[in-house]
């Protein structure tokens, strides 16, 4: 079994950014993302509970803690569009 990423980072805030979900807030957050990385395709429009913290970045950027669990992110998905 292989897998690819990269080594730990020394910043404690850093690593646990890196560890994240990353979410955005909004359909001009995703298109400005889009024009960096024209390679992404679709996107999925999740629900998420209010009483799930998100971390906060920059340009409508935000971040699900994995320990939620996949399963658990995934049953938020309430539509996948393709992006223009």
């Amino acid at each position: 079994m292989f897998e690819s990423g990269h080594a730990p980072y020394d910043d404690p805030a850093v690593q646990r950014r890196a560890e994240e979900v990353s979410v955005w807030d909004s359909l001009a957050a995703i298109v400005r993302l889009k024009r960096k990385k024209p390679h992404l395709r679709y996107i999925a429009i999740l629900e998420i509970p209010e009483h799930v913290e998100l971390t906060h970045g920059k340009r409508g950027h935000r971040g699900i803690p994995k320990s939620i669990g996949a399963e658990q992110i995934r049953g938020w998905v309430v539509d996948v569009v393709e992006l223009p």
